[in-house]
């Protein structure tokens, strides 16, 4: 869980804007690799519809194919996945 709220943050100071370039590289570091790990973590735990949130914020903060949008849509998408990768961990079911 630590490294999602850790990942999010990084969304949270992202969708603010005005970072240098290097910060929004760190940032799909980050991000992508909280989503590979809370995705790996989870993998037995989580409902399907919740691994494919992991896989969709890792595609798009993939740095080794990075998608390039506009700074109002990653605006956007840094919000939705700040906002995803704090609640994604609360949705674990622990099983028996």
């Amino acid at each position: 869980m630590g490294a999602s709220v850790f990942a999010a943050l990084f969304c949270v100071v992202a969708a603010v804007g005005g970072q240098p370039y290097a910060f929004y590289t760190l940032t799909r570091w980050v991000v992508f690799l909280a989503s590979c790990f809370g995705f790996y973590c989870t993998l037995e735990l989580m409902p399907n519809w919740l691994k494919g949130g992991f896989v969709v914020i890792g595609v798009l903060f993939n740095p080794l194919i990075p998608f390039y949008l506009k700074r109002d849509t990653w605006q956007v998408v840094d919000i939705l996945a700040g906002i995803s990768l704090i609640c994604m961990p609360f949705q674990v079911e622990e099983k028996d």
